[in-house]
């Protein structure tokens, strides 16, 4: 509820909503150990690339 409520705010269209819950629960996974990415000394940011039929969707 909070994400839907922060995506709001900041802009995101509802069209775009299901790429971004899916990019969020990604991001989240023990398998992505984002705690690891944020605490880095180095320089790193994390990139999404979406293919398929959602962008051709959301336009």
């Amino acid at each position: 509820m909070t994400t839907i409520l922060c995506d709001g705010m900041a802009g995101c269209r509802p069209d775009y909503m299901p790429v971004v819950l899916a990019a969020l629960e990604a991001a989240l996974g023990p398998l992505f150990t984002i705690h690891g990415l944020l605490c880095t000394t180095g320089f790193s940011s994390p990139i999404i690339v979406v293919n398929g039929p959602s962008p051709e969707r959301s336009g």
